[in-house]
């Protein structure tokens, strides 16, 4: 089995502390709002 979540932001910096939607890489999407993102996967056996 292979979990794939849909996580976009990049890990913090040492010592950097922000609120989590200043943080970079973070989308925020309004209420009601739409967003659409792409993945492609291969698999290879």
């Amino acid at each position: 089995m292979i979990c794939l979540e849909p996580w976009l932001n990049l890990p913090d910096t040492v010592g950097e502390r922000k609120e989590f939607f200043r943080k970079a890489g973070v989308v925020c999407v309004p209420p009601k709002g739409k967003k659409i993102f792409m993945r492609k996967i291969t698999y290879y056996e």
